[in-house]
């Protein structure tokens, strides 16, 4: 069951160096109530001396911020194709 209170954060991060930036890819995630931690998956892609590169990172929030991911040289792979029903 949905909650009757939706709210909803969107963000895009940048990320900036000497050497380049990271540009996050506009993400949104559900807040509910009573929910301390986060999981999310952010990607950003890479500029400056970063181009080509793109980072896809877990982000986890409870009390502070965890980051673990991978920087990819080149792209990522191809997404699914949405299931449609008949």
């Amino acid at each position: 069951m949905l909650p009757l209170r939706r709210d909803v954060d969107s963000v895009a991060f940048h990320i900036e160096n000497e050497e380049g930036a990271w540009q996050q890819m506009p993400m949104f995630s559900p807040n509910f109530p009573g929910e301390n931690t986060k999981n999310e998956v952010g990607v950003f892609g890479g500029e400056g001396e970063y181009e080509g590169l793109i980072a896809v990172l877990r982000i986890t929030t409870a009390g502070g911020w965890e980051v673990h991911g991978y920087i990819i040289d080149g792209e990522l792979p191809p997404a699914p194709e949405p299931f449609i029903g008949e």
